[in-house]
């Protein structure tokens, strides 16, 4: 779960219908992700593989982890 509260790289406003697939980060993200490979946006991946929203609301179980501080805003929203 991002910051945002996009849960597998389905950034707001993804389709509630969207399946897993290839997706391509947005400069948010690559921001975001850059810290994860030294620095270098050159060495930062520009696509995920997703799974998508209707696929996670096809499972019969999910199971949601979130970490570090900067996500607690996120997890309040998300619980309230």
């Amino acid at each position: 779960v991002g910051v945002d509260g996009h849960l597998a790289f389905n950034e707001p406003g993804s389709s509630l219908t969207s399946r897993t697939r290839v997706k391509t980060l947005s400069k948010v993200l690559l921001d975001t992700h850059v810290k994860m490979f030294g620095g270098d946006l050159a060495n930062t991946p520009r696509a995920a593989l997703t799974v998508g929203v209707g696929t996670i609301m096809d499972s019969k179980e999910v199971i949601v982890i979130m970490t570090g501080a900067g996500k607690a805003h996120a997890v309040q929203h998300i619980l309230e």
